[in-house]
């Protein structure tokens, strides 16, 4: 082997010819160094490409080699080389090991990778905190930062040409020196990321449900715009640091089966999958629904049968409901939800009708203009909107009346002949009765119904609130007289209004369709054939359905202070006794602290906590027994309207535009939507990405 020559002689080979040629060194790089093979010397060489003669084969033909050389030395691989080399020189130098200068670059390799994909991530978490659709009809290959800013490879790669637009460098870098399968923004890698998230946030509430170790769950199913059956899965437990009740979305199941035993196998492997124990479920949340309440082969019994301390609750707000809709059962109150629901229908769903009545509304400067001007629609499943549309209907009254004798008037002969019906329904003296006494009433109901939708209510305090609103409605029923005559008035009011006087209809002499009381007084009429049936109705229907006072459990409400004089302390060690494995102790040691418990409290005079979570907070090391059953009791679910929640998140998700979007898809998206306040890891989800077969520790995504 010769050695390198610098000093511009001539480097002389013999050629196929047998013939001297010469190549002068000094048109050679000075970083290259040129090495001659005497047994290459005599091969028959034609013109190779440059790869295959510096890399695979010598350079013999050296009559283009200055060209070859200057190409050779601007080449990626020849630089990668000579970086090598320098660090191996340097190493050697230095002492330093070959081991220790492969793991530097390994680790500069990971580091680079690990800042390429932290763009891409959040903008996946930006895309699913604002329920955003990722992808787009064309969003395959490289991406095209100018074809993306236009909005043609959907909503994800147009905002990462954003963030490029906007200057993100590790992002611009990334997407200029990758290989085509090295992008990482592909719909694999999406759904990989979306699939990591999901695990991450489930993974943070399901160690604080073990943490704080009794939880209840809370179902219920829809079907979705792809009619498939969902249902909803969540938790409810008590974070003892913060002292906070918390309910909490974990995710939809897809249901092949809705059967009581179905939906229970599911529900428990479905458990198991989290690692929650039942052993460590203390209440079921459901609807009334026969497969979810049945006595025997409902999902509530067959959970009992495995645990018997997990406690079913009938949600309240399904119950409030049921409650109003069977009040509503008495033919003018029913005849009155059925008018107000169709003109709300007839009123709402046209931009015409609508906007005449909101030129009315504008028009009329008698009156302080209403806050709501358009009608609401009966919903069957949001109960405050059920109330509201009825109040808001009796608000706006005089301007329906005006709204529908203009369009009376109009071309349209189908929207002249329901203006002309409605019109004459609503100004009958039965109607105008009957809308009055229910907006009042359910101005009752309606605060109910809002505060029961709470997620941090308890079972002690919703009963509570039941009880208020009955004891008031009850007042009402026994100064039915008073009461009476101020909705007569009013309603005389919206009479006289329109036009018209309220009269009794008329009366034969044998009648048996309807009330034919003896009287010719309008407003007593009125009294004895709707008010006090309804009344009646809605105080009766409200005692039966929350008359399940949970027997067994609730006298552990008399270890709240401000009810514990309600309950005799027999019962309440009764109760306690109950869940005697999560205290292990001996009826005495309960009897015992009970004593001492009350004692504490009736030497108190200030005002008594009178919820679970403030009665928790004056427990301490002294009354551990009295803070488990107090755990406990919290624990138990009021309501599932946080599952219902869920239900909106779906339909946002689900839609017609996105209805193949597969379950884990879907579960990912939708957790990210519901819990996008949680603080999320960045770190963490790419040291996850990072344990897949991606290889992100060793492949460099820059070659």
């Amino acid at each position: 082997m010769s050695g390198k020559k610098r000093d511009g002689t001539l480097f002389s080979f013999f050629n196929k010819k047998t013939k001297n040629e010469h190549v002068n060194i000094s048109n050679i790089p000075n970083d290259l160094d040129v090495i001659e093979d005497p047994d290459k010397s005599d091969a028959k060489i034609h013109p190779p490409e440059v790869l295959k003669m510096f890399v695979k084969e010598p350079l013999t033909n050296y009559k283009k080699a200055p060209e070859f050389l200057k190409h050779h030395a601007s080449t990626q691989y020849h630089l990668l080389a000579t970086e090598k080399i320098s660090a191996f020189i340097q190493s050697f130098k230095t002492g330093e090991s070959v081991e220790i200068m492969l793991n530097n670059k390994v680790s500069s390799i990971m580091e680079s990778n690990r800042k390429r994909l932290v763009p891409i991530i959040k903008t996946i978490i930006f895309c699913g905190h604002n329920n955003l659709p990722l992808r787009g009809h064309r969003d395959d290959g490289i991406l095209d930062i100018d074809s993306a800013l236009v909005g043609t490879q959907g909503i994800f790669r147009s905002l990462l040409a954003f963030r490029i637009d906007s200057g993100d460098k590790e992002l611009t870098n990334h997407i200029r020196s990758c290989k085509k399968n090295s992008t990482m923004i592909s719909k694999t890698i999406q759904n990989d990321i979306i699939n990591i998230l999901h695990k991450v946030i489930i993974e943070t509430i399901v160690t604080n449900v073990k943490k704080y170790k009794y939880f209840s769950i809370l179902c219920d199913e829809t079907t979705d715009i792809s009619t498939k059956e969902q249902m909803t899965f969540s938790v409810r437990y008590i974070d003892m640091e913060e002292m906070k009740i918390k309910e909490e979305f974990l995710g939809f199941i897809e249901l092949n089966s809705t059967t009581g035993s179905a939906i229970k196998d599911t529900m428990v492997k479905q458990l198991e999958c989290y690692q929650l124990s039942l052993k460590n479920l203390r209440g079921q949340g459901y609807d009334g629904g026969s497969n979810m309440s049945g006595r025997n082969n409902g999902v509530q019994a067959l959970i009992l049968k495995d645990q018997p301390l997990a406690v079913y609750t009938h949600c309240f707000n399904h119950k409030l409901n049921l409650c109003i809709s069977k009040a509503c059962e008495i033919q003018a109150i029913r005849n009155l939800v059925g008018i107000v629901g169709s003109i709300s229908v007839f009123l709402s769903t046209s931009a015409k009708r609508t906007n005449i009545m909101l030129e009315i509304i504008s028009k009329d400067d008698s009156v302080p203009v209403p806050q709501k001007k358009k009608l609401k629609a009966l919903c069957a499943t949001r109960w405050v909107e059920r109330h509201d549309s009825i109040i808001t209907f009796r608000e706006l009254y005089s301007y329906i009346v005006i709204t529908l004798e203009e369009l009376e008037k109009m071309s349209d002969s189908e929207t002249a002949c329901k203006a002309v019906g409605f019109s004459a329904s609503i100004k009958r003296s039965e109607f105008l009765i009957s809308l009055e006494i229910v907006a009042n009433l359910f101005s009752y109901t309606k605060t109910l119904s809002l505060v029961l939708q709470s997620p941090k209510l308890e079972l002690s305090k919703a009963f509570s609130h039941v009880n208020d609103v009955i004891n008031v409605i009850e007042n009402i029923r026994e100064n039915s007289t008073s009461r009476f005559e101020t909705y007569f008035k009013n309603a005389s009011d919206m009479a006289a209004l329109v036009g018209e006087d309220i009269r009794i209809p008329r009366i034969c002499g044998r009648q048996t369709t309807r009330c034919n009381i003896q009287t010719t007084d309008p407003m007593e009429w009125y009294r004895i054939t709707i008010f006090l049936p309804f009344i009646d109705h809605l105080i009766s229907q409200l005692k039966i359905r929350f008359n399940e006072k949970l027997s067994e459990v609730m006298p552990l409400e008399g270890l709240i202070p401000a009810y514990i004089d309600k309950y005799d302390e027999s019962n309440i060690i009764k109760a306690a006794m109950i869940y005697n494995e999560d205290w292990s102790g001996q009826i005495m040691d309960i009897q015992s602290e009970i004593s001492i418990w009350k004692n504490k409290w009736s030497n108190i005079q200030t005002i008594k906590p009178d919820t679970v979570i403030e009665t928790m907070k004056h427990c301490d090391e002294f009354f551990p027994i009295i803070k488990t059953l107090l755990h406990v009791f919290a624990t138990i679910p009021v309501t599932t309207a946080s599952a219902e929640r869920s239900f909106s998140t779906l339909r946002r998700l689900k839609n017609y535009l996105r209805s193949t979007m597969g379950q884990d898809r879907l579960n990912g998206l939708a957790v990210l939507n519901v819990h996008n306040k949680m603080p999320i890891n960045i770190d963490e989800v790419i040291n996850i990405f990072s344990r897949s077969s991606r290889r992100i520790k060793t492949e460099d995504w820059s070659i």
